[in-house]
């Protein structure tokens, strides 16, 4: 049975390299939602004077915005939408003894609570208020910080795959390549 849009299928990590780091993106993948909308839909019930007065930081970009609304109000990490096939994919990488990161385009405040929420990564990288760590920007800092192989799992992969969107090896940085795990 093929599974939905929004579903994942079980993923054996066996069938891929555990020493190389397991890369995972918070929006669409770690949790069901967009951590943006979440941050904003958060302040505007809970801080809506606040959130007008993070007006003016809309227009100096997504990077601004992002730290402006985390500032306004953090996200409560225990009430995300987490994809439970996900965690426990990171739980297991993790027993594994495999290096485990969030990169994420989230504001790194938010990036650092669901870091120390879930204890299963070994770090985080997100946007810092003048960096929207996404799209190019991303995939350049992941080459820099690993230059040599990753096992990705996120939606900008642009295919449907396994989990929430793909889950990639990125070998030498060369044309990306989506590595099916063989029987």
């Amino acid at each position: 049975m093929k599974p939905r849009q929004n579903e994942m299928r079980a993923l054996d990590l066996d069938c891929f390299d555990c020493q190389l780091p397991l890369i995972c993106d918070l929006d669409g993948t770690l949790i069901k939602s967009d951590s943006l909308h979440e941050n904003l839909f958060d302040a505007f019930f809970h801080s809506p004077q606040q959130l007008l007065r993070t007006i003016p930081k809309w227009f100096k970009g997504r990077a601004a915005l992002k730290e402006a609304l985390a500032n306004v109000r953090s996200i409560e990490p225990q009430a995300l939408p987490y994809r439970e096939q996900m965690l426990e994919l990171i739980r297991r990488a993790k027993a594994a003894g495999r290096e485990t990161y969030l990169v994420t385009a989230a504001d790194q405040s938010i990036a650092n609570d669901i870091v120390s929420y879930l204890g299963s990564f070994d770090g985080a990288k997100g946007s810092n208020g003048s960096l929207n760590l996404r799209s190019r920007r991303k995939l350049r800092w992941l080459q820099e910080s690993f230059p040599r192989r990753i096992h990705l799992c996120g939606r900008q992969c642009r295919r449907p795959a396994d989990l929430g969107g793909g889950f990639w090896s990125r070998s030498g940085w060369q044309r990306s390549e989506v590595r099916k795990p063989t029987p």
